[in-house]
């Protein structure tokens, strides 16, 4: 899951996935590179949100941090 605190003091919460991890290495990293082109793209930061903690979800799924990183198909389907 994930939390973002907004600038007006909104605090927005994501559900993390319901799946059993196999190793959490680039999680954090699959987050962060699912989030930040969101917000470039111009989606509403609650949306790249849901995004991005799906990103972090399914990196936890596989082995190492570049072979585990999840494809934009997985994660629009895993987010939506």
């Amino acid at each position: 899951g994930a939390v973002a605190i907004l600038a007006d003091g909104t605090r927005l919460e994501v559900p993390a996935l319901a799946l059993t991890p196999v190793d959490t290495t680039g999680a954090g990293d699959a987050l962060v590179g699912a989030f930040a082109p969101r917000l470039d793209l111009g989606f509403e930061v609650a949306e790249a949100l849901r995004f991005a903690s799906a990103a972090g979800g399914l990196a936890c799924l596989g082995r190492g941090a570049q072979p585990a990183m999840p494809r934009r198909e997985a994660i629009a389907a895993a987010s939506s």
